[in-house]
């Protein structure tokens, strides 16, 4: 084979076998994903928490506190003290990981989930869709509270530098 098309036949080879390869290690897309809406619940399935505490930041201000509303699915920070569409927060109680809030005057109790990090590793994977939806929630709301930490140490280190 001539020098000068050595580089082309490689290329001719590699390309079919990359095709190759990749039409037998291909794999189907995902069916159930956590971040797309669930199917229609089963008649045994347990209708899951109007709210949930899924974060809580310590701010200079005080306490923020990420709280998930099941029905409008999506959630928003609320100082304690405060009130963010309809939903007080009225206390936070750091030893115990607890929050009381107030909608539409009723108090509920809520408390804090446990993230996967902190979760016994061993334990299988969640099955359900609910389950993988909430496990989506918890991870978006320790990036939104690593974010708040980092944003707050990036005004801090810019406040000491005189800036």
């Amino acid at each position: 084979m001539p020098e000068t098309l050595r580089p082309f036949a490689a290329a001719a080879i590699l390309g079919v076998l990359c095709m190759a390869s990749g039409a037998l290690a291909q794999t189907p897309l995902v069916k159930d994903s956590p971040f797309q809406a669930a199917s229609a619940p089963t008649a045994a399935a347990v209708p899951a928490a109007a709210f949930e505490l899924t974060g809580v930041a310590v701010t200079p201000d005080g306490s923020r506190l990420c709280i998930f509303e099941a029905k409008a699915g999506h959630s928003r920070w609320i100082p304690v003290g405060a009130t963010s569409d309809g939903i007080q927060v009225l206390s936070y109680d750091t030893a115990r990981k607890q929050a009381v809030i107030s909608v539409d005057g009723k108090r509920q109790t809520l408390f804090l989930h446990e993230t996967a990090a902190a979760a016994d590793l061993s334990a299988p994977a969640p099955a359900t869709p609910e389950a993988k939806a909430r496990e989506a929630r918890l991870l978006t709301g320790d990036l939104l509270d690593i974010g708040l930490q980092q944003r707050q140490a990036y005004a801090a280190a810019k406040k000491a530098a005189g800036n």
